[in-house]
């Protein structure tokens, strides 16, 4: 499963985020993968990413595993910052986070 994000989220659109991660979470057959594509945001705040470390452990009790996609370089530092390069691992394309094993 893929998930393109565009724009911001923000305060405003973080329960919109929220949302559309969990929609997306459910759409994966267990084993299985949700990658989501960050390179089109212009801005993702503190909580966007919180909510994304909410649901990556949401699908990794259920055995899905959830990689992002973004060259970046600050969406690497905030989730190496904060110590979640396990559970967010970032890939720099699409075709390498669906392939890598």
């Amino acid at each position: 499963m893929l998930l393109r994000a565009q724009g911001e989220v923000d305060a405003c659109t973080l329960p919109t985020w929220k949302h559309l991660l969990g929609a997306a979470a459910a759409r994966v057959t267990p084993p299985g993968r949700l990658v989501i594509d960050l390179e089109d945001l212009d801005f993702m705040g503190c909580r966007a990413f919180a909510a994304l470390a909410d649901e990556a452990i949401r699908c990794q009790r259920q055995d899905i595993d959830v990689h992002l996609v973004s060259t970046a370089s600050i969406v690497r530092r905030i989730v190496a910052a904060a110590d979640l390069s396990g559970l967010l691992p970032v890939h720099p394309s699409v075709e390498t986070a669906s392939s890598v094993r």
